[in-house]
């Protein structure tokens, strides 16, 4: 009877040593065996009835043995890592075996998935070491490997695979891309197991550790922004239970729901070294569950942590890390003051120097006043707006400044030529010297139409000014240096607008793109253009 039902002991559709309500892991141990009861079944019926009792009983003992050595693990209920539902995790932790096992599902589209820690300890792409489940680039197949994040390029370059060596230690790794029957949709689900303490040391997965996680386009384009993306974190949930019935941690005793049946897909991993432990996805005897909305983040409350970033905390110690929001918010607040400074003041300080012979700015050497304070406008703005910039990526964890591409850069030296020009124009040279005054007696012999004699009055013309070689040099600096910084900041407005919407989109980047720049550059091109006009023809008149 035994060797009847030994096919079964190594399916998922018999297990007589724990409870299933859904897949469970088989035993890691099961090679040790199965060869020996494979022997068996071919050799047994040529064994006494004594020689084959005394094999089946220490068979027997190895297999119970090694199944009572395991642990199993139920997983947790499903975490939401956004706020649309469309990405959940669970987990477990299991701390006789020094392993976690994560499942993470995404119900929106065939996608690659990955999830990892933050080396550094920082809510930051880079650097992270990480797992990630994708479809080969054959199509045929899909894979689970670790892989290092060195940096974040849309194109993927900065994406590495570890070497085969360091691959040894991720467990039961698999990545499905099916279709749900009950919601009508594509998922894709990520699964596996690893080491608390990584082979190569590297990796360290504490309650403190900060996950990193994205998820990527549709139609496993592996290249592009992410779809999703995010981190948080997480004391890992010790739900794990011996085969003698103890529990290792005693504090959860929770378990995960998936429900929806799926069909067609496929299947791949690229390890698949057995868990440490039988783990459960779902299952168990506790009551449901599925109405707790300890995890939804509608019931987060609120907290700061030292650097004064939000954080939202649920009532099981899951902390979503709002920093790259915060950052988000000044990058924003950056663009706005740049593109006011650049965009509006600058072209009005410009414009007003340019076109100063019409009547309205000639008044009164209004021009000059405009000038001066529109550019005082655009310094302030403009040092705020730096600020912001630096403030934003002191709370991305970015040690180094202005080295990431070239808008930062470009940023930094708008910046300098602002102080520079700010001060040189308010201790510029005197404007110019007076010429000695000439005059000149003109007889008229004509009289004035009262009769009297104009002859012998003298009339002074006015003085000539001579501007000194030092303002005229500062004036062509003046000038030349101003337009230097209006293109160099232009640009970086252009280039801030890209970044902005590549890095912080919400999905319909290419046509936010095309509205950004639409605004800023009609209502920069509107103003300078119109002063552009009104100056050349003041000047041909």
């Amino acid at each position: 009877r035994l060797c009847e039902r030994s096919d079964l002991f190594f399916s998922h559709k018999f297990d007589p040593f724990i409870k299933v309500s859904a897949h469970p892991k088989l035993p890691r141990n099961r090679s040790k065996v199965s060869i020996p009861i494979i022997i068996m079944l071919f050799f047994s019926n040529n064994w006494s009835p004594l020689v084959i009792a005394t094999v089946w009983t220490t068979l027997l003992g190895v297999v119970a043995q090694s199944v009572a050595g395991q642990d199993a693990c139920t997983l947790s209920d499903p975490l939401f890592l956004d706020a649309n539902g469309a990405l959940t995790l669970q987990q477990v932790k299991n701390t006789n075996e020094g392993t976690f096992t994560m499942r993470i599902k995404y119900t929106g589209g065939h996608a690659w998935i990955g999830i990892g820690v933050n080396l550094d300890g920082r809510p930051k792409m880079t650097p992270v070491q990480s797992v990630i489940g994708r479809l080969e680039p054959s199509g045929s197949s899909t894979s689970v490997w670790k892989y290092r994040l060195a940096s974040d390029d849309t194109d993927a370059s900065g994406v590495v695979r570890l070497n085969d060596d360091l691959q040894s230690d991720l467990q039961s790794a698999t990545f499905v891309q099916d279709f749900d029957e009950t919601t009508q949709e594509e998922i894709s689900i990520l699964e596996f197991t690893h080491p608390l303490q990584d082979n190569a040391g590297a990796m360290s997965v504490t309650d403190n550790s900060v996950w990193v996680f994205a998820v990527g386009n549709a139609d496993n384009a592996w290249t592009g922004k992410h779809k999703i993306s995010g981190s948080f974190q997480l004391p890992l949930t010790d739900n794990c239970v011996s085969q003698g019935g103890s529990n290792n941690a005693g504090t959860d005793s929770s378990t995960g729901t998936d429900t929806g049946s799926t069909t067609g897909g496929n299947t791949g991993g690229g390890t698949n070294t057995g868990t440490g432990g039988v783990v459960v996805v779902g299952g168990g005897d506790s009551e449901d569950e599925s109405d707790d909305e300890s995890y939804e983040y509608s019931s987060y409350a609120e907290s700061e942590d030292e650097d004064g970033s939000a954080n939202s905390i649920s009532s099981n110690g899951f902390v979503v890390i709002d920093a790259q929001n915060e950052s988000e918010k000044l990058f924003l607040a950056h663009g706005i003051c740049m593109a006011i400074a650049w965009g509006i003041f600058a072209p009005l300080a410009i414009g007003a120097s340019f076109a100063r012979k019409l009547s309205c700015l000639d008044r009164n050497a209004n021009w000059l006043k405009f000038h001066l304070w529109a550019n005082v406008l655009v310094v302030l703005l403009t040092t705020v707006g730096f600020a912001l910039a630096v403030a934003a990526v002191n709370k991305d964890g970015e040690e180094e400044h202005f080295t990431e591409n070239s808008h930062t850069k470009a940023g930094l030296v708008v910046f300098l030529f602002v102080i520079v020009q700010a001060i040189t124009g308010y201790f510029r040279p005197a404007a110019a010297k007076p010429k000695p005054a000439s005059t000149e007696t003109e007889k008229d012999n004509n009289t004035a139409g009262d009769g009297s004699d104009l002859a012998g009055v003298e009339e002074q013309a006015p003085p000539k000014l001579e501007k000194t070689n030092i303002r005229f040099a500062w004036e062509i600096g003046h000038r030349m240096l101003a337009l230097i910084i209006l293109g160099l900041a232009w640009y970086n407005c252009t280039t801030g607008i890209e970044l902005q919407i590549e890095d912080f989109g919400n999905g319909n980047e290419e046509a936010a793109l095309r509205l950004w720049m639409g605004v800023f550059w009609g209502v920069t091109a509107t103003l300078s253009g119109a002063f552009l006009v009104m100056g050349i023809v003041q000047r041909m008149q």
